[in-house]
């Protein structure tokens, strides 16, 4: 718990917003002590989606004990957003559950009736969040009209862009989501700049754009003063590296987003 209330002041002095993934765990004691210590610190809860069935052989085979944590998520996200008004900003009801590449893929029709669920019970914005290259789909159509607002990732570092591109980059593909979704608030729930990558896979080939401190920084100096000049709410990704997450190389991409050091001091 002391370590959580250490990030979360660490956090307060830079941003008035955080998402988490999550409504179990330390979701609830994020929220408990953002209340009670008075941290000006909103949060956008999320409620992790699991795939209910999968095609096997040829057969469909029914995941039960999936289904369950999924709906013990989203029973906890309601329950949140209810118990803790002045603290959850929004409810994010699955993450990256539709695009065609995710390892948690599933069907639209649980998330839709997970979507409906959440927002009869509860008086905050829900949304399901995704990769643009979901939300740019015309099957995202469906989704698109269950939530109160698009919520895209944007990762030009992961689509082949070096850093003098990204932005223009970025720009295109949020002006195709809203090409599609013609007036539908849009949120950036995920975007960022790795400061190290590694040399096997696809970050091998596919992420060409240079990592480094100073890269990250100019990308998130750049991004928060546009995204600022037209009033885009986003949630950069991420505050802190996170060591155990991706391959055993201490180079792993998905090891080095944060602007802090998973120690907690400040990069660059």
């Amino acid at each position: 718990e002391s370590e959580i209330l250490e990030d979360l002041r660490i956090m307060s002095r830079h941003w008035g917003m955080v998402r988490v993934y999550s409504s179990r765990g330390a979701a609830e004691m994020m929220c408990r002590l953002i209340h009670d210590e008075k941290i000006p610190l909103r949060v956008m809860v999320g409620a992790w989606i699991e795939p209910e069935f999968r095609e096997k052989d040829g057969k469909r085979e029914e995941l039960a004990e999936a289904a369950a944590a999924s709906k013990a998520e989203i029973a906890g996200a309601i329950a949140l957003a209810n118990k803790y008004p002045d603290v959850v900003l929004a409810l994010g009801i699955g993450n990256e559950t539709q695009v065609t590449w995710s390892a948690h893929r599933s069907s639209p029709a649980p998330l839709i009736a997970a979507l409906r669920e959440v927002r009869a019970a509860t008086k905050v914005p829900v949304t399901t969040c995704d990769d643009f290259s979901y939300w740019t789909s015309e099957e995202s159509r469906a989704v698109a009209a269950e939530c109160d607002f698009i919520a895209a990732h944007l990762y030009a570092m992961w689509n082949k862009q070096q850093l003098p591109d990204a932005l223009e980059w970025t720009r295109a593909k949020l002006a195709e989501i809203e090409r599609l979704h013609a007036g539908v608030p849009i949120v950036v729930t995920e975007i960022g700049w790795a400061t190290a990558k590694g040399t096997e896979g696809y970050q091998a080939i596919g992420v060409v754009g240079a990592p480094g401190e100073g890269e990250q920084e100019l990308f998130y100096r750049a991004l928060r003063d546009w995204a600022t000049a037209r009033s885009l709410p986003y949630f950069y990704f991420e505050a802190f590296d996170e060591k155990w997450k991706g391959g055993a190389g201490p180079d792993e991409i998905e090891k080095h987003w944060g602007v802090f050091n998973s120690d907690r001091t400040p990069k660059r």
